[in-house]
């Protein structure tokens, strides 16, 4: 699953901005990323285990006073409502998860290397060592992942100008759940991590064809037909935001009729299949989809017990002649079930919950 790793200063209130402008920025920093979250994302956030504990410590808790008086500070009491700023940040603690849990690697620091710029306002102990962990992290994943997939990015509270970090670690210790042969500490590290200063920019920034290829799991596979319908979407509206992908579903037999059929990673169908999924949930498809019949003799369609109904399309029309089944829910949402080669068409009808579920 593609990981995004959220500063807990972004949950700080009072925030560690000097003026009116870089208050803002991190305000609707706030409210951009607890929208993403709100949205049920295919993207999983974490965010370091103990971050409420480091901002109570550090005193800068995002209580409702404390939250109306940074707005009179900064003089946005009539800009923003506390209201709103309270649940979004309240929605970033509560639904982001373990950052040490999710990736298997807790981390102790000697050092952290980045551009002085990118962490001037970190002069709280405590955020400081917090941000550092999270980049520490996200520069060892490397360790575990497959060459090519993507490293997490760091989405960073305080505004600053660099989308990419060359980040350099050195450890005092670090716990893998997998453990890396001939590694002992201390030893040091070196990566460059993303940092994107909107949810709609780190989407732009994502190429589905490369998340297609890098996928391990259903949700990989979630996100790269999420991406590339986002990408069909601002290819004909630049205005086109991600919340505009409609919620969708990947059956738990989808990914095994990928590979079984050449369609998983770099198999000669994958492209095809993503595609022809990104056009259906926009319903850009042009080819009318025909029901998929109980059997070749009958007219009646296959409607699975919870009163969705199955369908079917074309994806090859040569060779192997490769169908895709699919489900539509009675909420409208899709559920693609599994492909196929023609003459073997059946469509996965167990109602056991989705291996994957989300827009953008």
């Amino acid at each position: 699953m593609q990981l995004v790793i959220l500063d807990p200063v972004l949950a700080a209130v009072p925030p560690l901005v000097s003026n009116e402008i870089e208050a803002e920025a991190i305000i609707d920093k706030i409210l951009d990323w607890s929208g993403a979250l709100l949205r049920r994302s295919c993207l999983t956030f974490v965010m370091i285990e103990d971050a409420i504990e480091c901002i109570s410590a550090a005193n800068y808790y995002p209580s409702r006073p404390n939250i109306e008086a940074m707005l009179d500070m900064f003089g946005l009491t009539h800009v923003y409502s506390p209201l709103d700023i309270e649940k979004s940040i309240s929605t970033i603690l509560q639904r982001t998860l373990s950052l040490e849990n999710k990736t298997g690697i807790t981390v102790e620091c000697r050092m952290v290397e980045v551009a002085p710029s990118v962490t001037a306002h970190y002069t709280e102990s405590y955020f400081r060592e917090a941000i550092e962990r999270s980049l520490a992290t996200a520069v060892c994943m490397q360790l575990r992942l497959e060459k090519g997939n993507l490293l997490p990015p760091v989405i960073m509270a305080v505004p600053h100008e660099n989308s990419v970090l060359d980040v350099k670690v050195s450890l005092k210790s670090i716990q893998m759940l997998t453990q890396v042969e001939n590694l002992v500490c201390p030893f040091s590290l070196r990566a460059q991590i993303s940092s994107p200063s909107s949810f709609v920019g780190m989407i732009s920034s994502l190429q589905a064809a490369a998340a297609w290829m890098a996928a391990m799991e259903a949700p990989d596979i979630h996100l790269a037909i999420a991406i590339e319908a986002f990408q069909l979407l601002s290819g004909g509206n630049p205005k086109a935001l991600p919340q505009n992908v409609p919620l969708f579903h990947i059956g738990g037999y989808f990914c095994k009729s990928l590979v079984k059929n050449s369609a998983w990673k770099s198999g000669p169908f994958g492209n095809v299949v993503r595609t022809v999924c990104a056009k259906l949930i926009l319903g850009m498809f042009g080819p009318v989809p025909r029901p998929f019949r109980v059997s070749a003799a009958s007219a009646i369609q296959k409607t699975r017990e919870d009163g969705a109904t199955g369908w079917r399309v074309h994806l090859t029309e040569h060779g192997v002649g490769l169908r895709l089944m699919y489900w539509s829910n009675r909420d409208g949402t899709l559920e693609f079930s599994n492909i196929g080669p023609k003459g073997e068409e059946f469509i996965y009808d167990m109602v056991e919950g989705c291996a994957a579920s989300g827009g953008l």
